[in-house]
């Protein structure tokens, strides 16, 4: 036996193998290549079929629209309701001239389905009764019947019906157009597509009136043809497929489209092998080809893969160390929104090693969810904003991210790319300058508003001692209590606008009236300027608007300190209005503008102005032209902040020794809804029952029991929380009621509610404070209720009756 050398070996197994990868690659180019043909073709059938189709679509509709319209016409309505012909005949009579060409006929039929008058005498008399389109019309719907040959000519054509419905919606007969089918059989006849493909028509009962090539099939049902292999539940239930089938042994390709309003089929076909034509004929080529391309392809891999990888492998590289050592975090998530890839920061800022292939925890923050986000940039658009991140470690943490889409070049959904920065301790701090930015402001009110207090304690201290004196004369003293009791509600008044300005924003918007606000503010402003400085207010509008009262508040307040300290020297006059506005010519200065209708707030003054070398500097933070230590210059900026957050405008308008006009544009919103307080009445309502009253002010205590007991209930009082509770644990079922204040050393209301409820859950806690805010955190809790402080006897009388649901009964007016 010859023995083959190594060489041989290596020779005749190198070919071997050579040759069985080229056989290989040759038959899955083949049929990769015969697939794409296969779908391309089809695709494009399909394409050509939905193009007829949409033609035709629009057609019908049109058709359709003007039958429809002479069912609609008031004429043929009332003589179709009284029984007379003459106008309704003249219509369609007069239509069918006009439209002959595309016309065979014009009627209109009874509700019985008699035609009762029509273009054509000799129709008139004929029931229509048994026709689908009729039935439809009965149902009060327009229908396009079946085509049929004319019995006048033999054409082709279809009916188009319309309801004709009485102006109580009942059915009283209907018109029919007799529509030629001619123009849709000439355009199917003209569509060529290569040398074996052409159009059909189909009818929804499955006949075919229009083929540009097999004519022997016209007026035939599908099921009758012979040789035809088509899947007849292709023809049904979708609007847009392509198939392959079989007519008379021959493999054909077609695309089918639906019209919807008829209910017809458009058919486009080719023969297969005419589609697969450049791979048969290419085929005896994919061998050659492919024995050259893989030789070269070895060649050029042993002599210029280390070329041509070494750049692509530094490009990954460079862009891996970027994003790695980037500040800011990066995710990817995959279509089915689960994490394909971050970075280290992105793992640091989440305080835990994130699961690849797992759910990424993302809160809601009150802007968007993670699900409506990714929503949004679905159609290719890109999200910006704020969310709220949940750290393993329960902390939570604010981004501010981008989000957007990745499509494939199909423009099919690949996946979701988000970048975002940590900028939580950016928004505290934020917070904070906001906070010190109020209280310096409050600081500069200061003065004027105590001078209002001292004029408020002088009544109330000038009025106690007049009591004295007149103890014996009821009518001064019902006088004295009278103007003790305004002054003391002036105070409340001024403490509950000073704390609303005070208070820490939450900046959650919500529908507000503007004016009633700005009025608020204006109490406060009042009381803080000097009386060199007069304040003039129109506030001609109270359309609402998307924002929040503790901003306006500040924005206000700013504005207006801003202008006092442009007239500190010699007074002047603080004017504020109030308008809407046009949106349109807002646009042309800030194109970004979007509304109808526009809120503007003008706060004008007769200062000093600004110089012009300066105007453009005044937003920024702590640009100042006040002394050192007269504030930090952060006013109009965080006015300007404001603004922005509510997608508002500010101008301004200065000239030097004529004053300054800022101009601020909100947003109008249509409608809000006012939420009114319960009448209280102006009675005091008797009650009973045994109270357990908690405060640690001694004169709270006394006034408090007094009051009580004037209005029926039996109180007991204690100075300290924790004896309170001590004594409501001995006698748990004792007490109807505990009203306790908010702020006390020992527990705190709260507290002491809590532990109540843990004896016994039934017995309601009132809690008292002069702290609004936490009203809505504490209502929350079953049981518990909030009044605030100072109480009028009136309101807690009426409060105590709500809670206690007793049967009270006014005591005296």
């Amino acid at each position: 036996m010859k023995e083959y050398t190594l060489r041989a070996k290596i020779v005749t197994s190198g070919t071997f193998l050579l040759f069985f990868t080229i056989l290989i690659f040759g038959i899955i180019s083949y049929y990769r290549y015969s697939d794409i043909l296969e779908q391309t073709a089809k695709r494009q059938l399909s394409q050509i079929a939905v193009s007829i189709s949409t033609m035709m679509e629009l057609s019908l509709k049109k058709e359709m629209q003007m039958v429809q319209g002479l069912a609609a016409d008031r004429k043929i309505i009332h003589e179709a309701m009284t029984g007379k012909r003459k106008v309704t005949i003249e219509k369609l009579t007069d239509f069918y001239l006009k439209m002959k060409d595309d016309y065979d006929g014009m009627a209109a039929f009874d509700k019985n389905g008699m035609i009762y008058a029509g273009a054509d005498k000799r129709s008139r008399g004929i029931s229509i009764a048994d026709r689908d389109y009729f039935q439809k019309a009965r149902e009060g719907k327009s229908e396009i019947g079946v085509v049929v040959p004319s019995k006048k000519t033999g054409a082709t054509i279809f009916v188009i019906c319309s309801p004709i419905l009485s102006p109580a919606g009942k059915f009283i007969g209907g018109i029919m157009g007799v529509i030629k089918a001619e123009f849709w059989m000439k355009y199917i006849d003209s569509m060529k597509i290569g040398r074996t493909g052409y159009a059909v028509l189909i009818d929804k009962s499955g006949i075919i009136f229009a083929n540009s090539v097999e004519k022997q099939t016209i007026n035939k049902r599908l099921n009758d043809i012979k040789g035809l292999e088509l899947p007849m539940e292709s023809l049904s239930g979708r609007d847009v497929i392509s198939v392959e089938y079989k007519l008379r042994n021959i493999r054909k390709l077609a695309g089918i489209a639906g019209v919807k309003i008829s209910g017809w089929q458009v058919v486009v076909t080719q023969r297969k092998d005419e589609a697969l034509l450049l791979a048969y004929t290419n085929a005896k080529y994919i061998v050659f080809f492919g024995v050259i391309f893989i030789t070269l392809g070895v060649v050029l891999l042993l002599f210029f893969s280390k070329q041509i990888s070494m750049p692509v492998q530094i490009r990954m590289m460079r862009l891996n160390q970027a994003v790695e050592q980037a500040d800011e975090a990066f995710f990817i998530l995959d279509s089915r929104r689960n994490l394909l890839f971050y970075n280290e920061p992105a793992a640091t800022l989440m305080a835990h090693e994130p699961d690849i292939g797992g759910p990424v925890l993302l809160k809601d923050q009150g802007n968007a969810s993670l699900s409506e986000i990714l929503s949004i940039v679905e159609s290719d658009k890109i999200w910006n904003g704020r969310i709220q991140w949940e750290n393993g470690d329960g902390r939570k943490s604010i981004f501010e991210l981008s989000v957007r889409s990745v499509h494939e070049e199909s423009g099919s959904l690949n996946s979701y790319l988000a970048i975002g920065r940590d900028v939580t301790s950016m928004v505290h701090l934020q917070e904070q300058i906001n906070q010190s930015q109020k209280m310096e402001a409050i600081g500069t009110l200061a003065g004027g508003i105590s001078h209002d207090f001292n004029n408020i304690l002088s009544a109330i201290l000038g009025y106690s001692e007049l009591l004295e004196f007149n103890m014996d004369n009821k009518q001064n003293l019902q006088k004295y209590i009278a103007e003790i009791t305004k002054a003391s509600l002036r105070a409340r008044d001024l403490v509950g606008h000073i704390m609303a300005f005070s208070r820490k924003n939450d900046e959650k918007q919500h529908p507000m009236i503007l004016d009633s606000t700005v009025k608020d503010s204006l109490k406060i402003v009042r009381a803080s300027l000097p009386s060199t400085i007069k304040i003039a207010d129109e506030l001609e509008s109270s359309a609402p608007i998307m924002g929040n009262q503790t901003q306006i508040h500040q924005l206000v307040m700013n504005l207006c300190t801003n202008a006092a300290h442009a007239m500190s020297g010699g007074g002047g006059v603080l004017t504020l209005r109030l308008y809407e506005t046009d949106g349109a010519a807002l646009k042309a200065r800030h194109p970004e503008a979007a509304g109808k209708s526009y809120l503007c707030l003008e706060v004008s003054d007769t200062g000093t102005g600004i110089p012009s070398n300066i105007i453009d500097k005044i937003y920024d933070p702590f640009f100042t032209t006040k002394p050192v230590g007269s504030g930090t210059g952060m006013g109009l900026s965080v006015v300007h902040g404001i603004v922005k957050s509510l997608d508002g405008f500010i101008e301004v308008s200065s000239k030097e020794g004529a004053g300054t006009i800022f101009s601020v544009y909100f947003p109008a919103i249509e409608s809000v809804v006012e939420i009114e307080e319960e009448a209280g009445g102006q009675n005091y309502l008797k009650g009973s029952g045994h109270i357990l009253f908690v405060d640690d002010e001694a004169s709270i205590i006394d006034v408090g029991k007094m009051r009580l007991e004037e209005l029926g209930y039996t109180v007991e009082v204690f100075l300290k929380s924790s004896e309170a509770f001590g004594a409501f644990e001995k006698k748990p079922d004792h007490y109807d009621l505990v009203l306790t204040d908010y702020t006390m050393p020992d527990l705190t209301g709260l507290e002491l509610a809590q532990k109540i409820k843990s004896i016994n859950s039934t017995v309601p806690v009132l809690i008292c404070s002069g702290y609004s805010e936490m009203q809505s955190e504490i209502e929350k809790m079953k049981g518990i209720y909030f009044l605030k402080k100072p109480i009028m006897m009136q309101e807690l009388s009426l409060v105590l009756g709500k809670i206690l649901n007793k049967n009270n009964e006014p005591v005296r007016s």
